[in-house]
C-alpha cells in the first residue's frame, strides 16, 4: 500500500509543473517522520533548495538531483542517497559540515574509482558524498 501512495505523490508531482528548477526526469520518495529537521539538514546543510512543497510532501533539488520526503507514521531509510561533487575539495567541504554524522574520512577507493565518505541525515538514511577519480 505504501509503495503505490508513493506512486500517485510521484505522478502528481510531475503534474504541479514548477519553473524554478530544471524539469526532473525522475526523483527518489522517502516517507519522513520529521519533515521539518529532513528539511532543514538537505536544504540549509546540504544546499538543496525547495522545488515544491504542497501538503505533506517537499520535493528538493540540487541541480538536476530531485529527492522528495513524504510526512508519514514511518520513515524509509533503506538505500542510500549518493551526492556527487566536482572534485576532492567539494568531498571534503561537505564533511567538514556532516563531520559529526560521518561513518568514516574521506578516503580513495579504487575499486569503484572514487574519492567518498558515508554519513547519515537526520532521520538515519545513508548518504554517501563523493567525486569520480576519472572525470
Amino acid at each position: 500500500m505504501r509503495h503505490s501512495m508513493m506512486v500517485v505523490v510521484f505522478v502528481t508531482a510531475l503534474m504541479w509543473g514548477c519553473t524554478s528548477a530544471p524539469s526532473p526526469d525522475g526523483m527518489v520518495f522517502y516517507t519522513t517522520v520529521q519533515p521539518e529537521a529532513v528539511h532543514r539538514f538537505y536544504t540549509d546543510t546540504l544546499g538543496f533548495e525547495t522545488w515544491q512543497h504542497v501538503g505533506q510532501v517537499r520535493i528538493l533539488h540540487r541541480g538536476g538531483f530531485f529527492i522528495g520526503f513524504h510526512e508519514s507514521e514511518t520513515a524509509d531509510t533503506a538505500g542510500l542517497v549518493s551526492i556527487v561533487k566536482e572534485d576532492f575539495n567539494g568531498v571534503d567541504g561537505v564533511y567538514g559540515l556532516l563531520k559529526s554524522r560521518a561513518l568514516f574520512e574521506p578516503r580513495v577507493d579504487s575499486t569503484y574509482g572514487i574519492y567518498h565518505f558515508l554519513a547519515r541525515d537526520p532521520e538515519h538514511r545513508l548518504l554517501e558524498i563523493q567525486a569520480f577519480l576519472n572525470k
